[in-house]
């Protein structure tokens, strides 16, 4: 409803509802986006008020946000913002149990160090979800702030930092967050986000694995780990 799934919710121009946000919608636009190619569209900058359906629909939405909305690499943009994907090499000694190993990763509950580098990943996370729908109209319909709420991440980069930091430095009853590093480098590749609601029910909340290191059974190890740090506290 934040973003605009409301039956009162229209356009500028005739009354014409946007696509809802919810998750049913979200499914339902990424099919039609797989069925069909959307047609790209081209017009002059001025255009009287009845030729407003000749336009793409992220200049029509007027909803929560969409006025930031400036083209399609304004997501990538955002998701990298300092830089793509920086490499902090996390230092073995400050790696703790090993929860999970292959030949190329291992598994482990990353230190307060860690924060920054999981952060960018967790940005590229939300990115994920944007590009599900890249070439579709809904795309360019939502701002990254919206993409970022949609994904359950914060968008707020200090608080960003706050969360993680305090989870890695403090811990918690209710949630752990796991890492995978590379071997090679001590670069973290990936995350993990647990949650604890009882003895038998583990939550894997967010699972995201850098897009350049991705099909390497990354996901699988870190997998392995949570449920192997889920065993011991519980």
């Amino acid at each position: 409803l934040k973003h605009g799934a409301s039956l009162g919710v229209k356009d500028l121009y005739g009354g014409r509802q946007p696509p809802f946000f919810a998750n049913p919608i979200f499914r339902k636009a990424f099919t039609e986006k797989r069925a069909e190619t959307p047609e790209t569209m081209s017009s002059p900058k001025k255009r009287k008020r009845g030729q407003a359906e000749d336009q793409p629909l992220w200049k029509r939405f007027r909803g929560d946000l969409s006025l930031r909305c400036t083209g399609p690499n304004v997501m990538t943009q955002w998701a990298y913002q300092d830089e793509v994907v920086p490499d902090e090499t996390i230092p073995e000694e400050k790696c703790k149990e090993i929860l999970a190993e292959s030949d190329d990763f291992i598994v482990v509950v990353p230190p307060p160090e860690a924060t920054a580098r999981i952060r960018v990943l967790e940005r590229e996370f939300a990115l994920d979800h944007a590009d599900c729908l890249r070439g579709h109209p809904m795309h360019l319909a939502m701002a990254p702030d919206e993409w970022a709420d949609f994904s359950g991440v914060p968008v707020n980069e200090a608080d960003a930092h706050k969360l993680i930091y305090n989870l890695l430095k403090k811990g918690s009853d209710t949630q752990s967050l796991i890492c995978c590093v590379e071997k090679s480098s001590g670069c973290i590749r990936g995350y993990l986000h647990l949650g604890y609601f009882n003895d038998q029910t583990l939550d894997l909340a967010y699972l995201k694995v850098q897009r350049e290191f991705q099909r390497r059974g990354i996901a699988s190890l870190m997998l392995e780990g949570g449920v192997r740090l889920a065993r011991q506290h519980h």
